[in-house]
């Protein structure tokens, strides 16, 4: 039985998020009441719901007579088309008259409407106004966790702007609802269009988002909040099981003897993040072992030691982390691995999985920025898939080989959430610099380390403390 979500913001809401359980076509720009200039840039944006393959967006009269295609064919799941208002591929615009935007499912008969707005005459050039609009997701998707979607937005008038902020909200659109921040600080892009590749619910803050959900929004906003924009309408982030080799069971070879079972994970795993491992096991005495093994026949030891429990058992597992010496692991690219679980008289492993490295990037100090004794900066990165505590630390290299040290420990652990305040001192820790730090022969950066796994690391780029 399905359930009906029902979210009151407005009567024009009740008639998208009712849609769900429908097809449906909603066009929410042009609004209703503009006077739109011949040869103006305007983006004409819609809801499909339900709809997969391409629209058709046309010009039509108030009543719906035809005037003419503004573009033939374009994916239903954009939401979106550029348009130089009275551009049209047949028919031709009068200046001084009303129309509406119609766009209409190419394989069925679901079409919405625009409400009425007036062509004019083109008058003299002015500046566009600043836009910032999310793009995608817009309403209607089903992303799913392991597989990376590219969130992309479009903009403009927006000069002196280098960084958005893009965060994740659940049954609406008020800052109650947030779930989590995506990024704290994404930059931009360039020609008027950004993207960041997302993995469906990591985030820096809140979450993870629970699966099989389909109310979720995606907001992009400056760092100030004063340009923001939402999904137009909820998306899902949906549950997908990933089993890569079915089970397999190992047994001695008498019936009813000594096994252990388990089960496969359900999708690819990520460094730095808790993985509950768990089995099955019967007739099995003393304590377990827990290996991973690879494809090309290495085996790594993650827990020894291991209470196998009466009937099920389990283990928390940061992805990542060796039993042996505080090592960690660094998968190599396509490598392939499954679980072992041994104890006395039997064993049993898992299906195959693959385990995913988390990106670290630095993005600000800037490439050989030029930074006073005494400014106040901030330091910010992206890491959306990066679970737990970070290490920020300052380090100093002398030109022309000299190689980097840390000079300073900013932050011995300090949380993942994509800033951090610095206030650059005469010296990082009081005094005198002893090097000095400032002029061409010394260079700076700032190094980011994962506590969970010290072998995931980003660094940023050149700078110069003067």
């Amino acid at each position: 039985m399905k359930v009906l979500r029902i979210l009151i913001i407005s009567m024009a809401m009740i008639a998208v998020t009712t849609a769900l359980c429908g097809q449906s076509i909603t066009v929410s720009n042009p609004a209703g009441g503009e006077r739109l200039a011949i040869g103006d840039p305007i983006n004409i944006t819609w809801n499909a719901m339900g709809l997969s393959g391409n629209v058709r967006v046309s010009l039509v009269t108030p009543d719906g007579a035809m005037v003419g295609r503004i573009i033939g064919s374009v994916a239903a799941a954009s939401g979106s088309h550029s348009w130089s208002v009275g551009a049209l591929l047949d028919g031709a615009v009068t200046a001084g008259e009303s129309y509406r935007i119609r766009v209409r499912h190419i394989d069925s008969e679901v079409a919405g409407k625009s409400a009425v707005f007036t062509i004019i005459a083109s008058g003299p050039a002015r500046p566009l106004a600043p836009e910032l609009t999310l793009m995608a997701p817009n309403g209607g998707q089903v992303w799913y966790p392991g597989e990376t979607q590219n969130i992309t937005w479009r903009f403009r008038g927006l000069e002196g702007v280098e960084f958005v902020r893009l965060s994740l909200y659940k049954d609406g659109r008020d800052e109650a609802n947030l779930v989590g921040v995506i990024s704290h600080s994404c930059a931009i892009g360039s020609g008027g269009v950004g993207s960041m590749p997302w993995n469906p619910g990591a985030f820096y803050t809140g979450g993870p988002a629970p699966v099989g959900n389909d109310c979720y929004y995606v907001k992009v906003a400056t760092l100030d909040n004063a340009m923001a924009d939402f999904s137009n309408a909820p998306f899902t982030i949906g549950l997908k099981v990933h089993l890569l080799k079915p089970m397999q069971r190992f047994t001695p070879a008498a019936a009813g003897g000594p096994g252990i079972e388990v089960p496969s994970p359900r999708a690819p795993l990520t460094l730095t993040h808790r993985f509950v491992i768990n089995w099955a096991a019967r007739g099995v005495s003393g304590n377990l072992v827990i290996n991973l093994l690879t494809e090309s026949g290495g085996t790594f030891t993650i827990a020894t030691g291991v209470d196998p429990g009466r009937a099920t058992g389990h283990f928390t597992w940061t992805v990542g982390q060796l039993a042996t010496g505080g090592e960690h692991l660094i998968p190599r690219a396509g490598e392939r691995f499954r679980f072992q679980v041994a104890g006395a008289g039997a064993s049993g492993l898992s299906g195959w999985f693959e385990i995913a490295r988390p990106s670290l990037r630095v993005t600000e100090p800037h490439s050989d920025q030029r930074i006073r004794r005494g400014d106040h900066i901030t330091i910010r990165w992206d890491a959306p898939d990066l679970q737990g505590d970070i290490k920020i630390e300052a380090q100093s290299r002398n030109l022309p080989s000299g190689s980097f040290g840390t000079y300073e420990t900013l932050a011995a652990a300090a949380p993942n959430d994509g800033r951090r305040e610095w206030t650059v001192l005469p010296r990082l820790g009081g005094g005198e610099l002893d090097p000095p730090p400032g002029g061409d022969n010394v260079r700076w950066r700032i190094l980011i380390t994962s506590l969970r796994n010290p072998r995931i690391i980003g660094a940023s780029d050149d700078f110069i403390i003067e």
